[in-house]
């Protein structure tokens, strides 16, 4: 075997680097004369657990000032550097957050892209009229292998908003890697 067909065969492949997030991302266009940052009213924010860092969601949360955390992990754990399920709630009263366990009630152990994006639309067409502002979307990475299904979900999840709401929503996801 030549060198170069070698050299073909094995590549050095990157491991994905975390971004810094920006807050510019989770907040309205500022219009003159507005003091305080406004957090976008049409905006869905999926936090990946266990990848994000307490850090990260703490600060997507004061940020953001979400109406509605939702919540699509079968096992929902907090346990991230300095957060836990106490310290997690306090945040969310403290954004005046009211968190929906939608996965709560789901008797299979594994559930689909589909199931995921089920469940929201089922809660949705109970109480769309509850949620006026942006949403907070738990999900666990380790729930759904791919990137692809994973991006399935997001999809599901913006077109069910839009659907019952009538209007664009906008989505960040959280770590975002480079």
């Amino acid at each position: 075997m030549k060198v170069e067909e070698l050299n073909r065969k094995f590549q050095l492949i990157r491991r994905p680097q975390k971004r810094a997030l920006e807050q510019q991302n989770f907040l309205d266009s500022p219009v003159q004369g507005q003091l305080f940052p406004v957090p976008k009213d049409h905006l869905i924010v999926f936090l990946e657990f266990p990848r994000i860092s307490d850090e990260e969601f703490t600060t997507v949360l004061q940020w953001v000032k979400p109406s509605a955390v939702l919540e699509l992990r079968r096992v929902p754990r907090f346990d991230v550097g300095q957060l836990n399920r106490k310290a997690a709630f306090r945040f969310f009263r403290e954004a005046q957050a009211t968190y929906f366990d939608l996965a709560a009630n789901v008797t299979v152990e594994y559930f689909t892209p589909n199931d995921a994006i089920d469940l929201v639309d089922g809660f949705l067409k109970r109480s769309a009229e509850r949620i006026e502002g942006p949403v907070v979307v738990l999900i666990n990475q380790d729930g759904f292998d791919s990137a692809p299904e994973q991006e399935r979900i997001a999809d599901g999840i913006v077109k069910a908003f839009t659907t019952h709401f009538k209007h664009r929503w906008e989505s960040v996801k959280v770590p975002q890697f480079a």
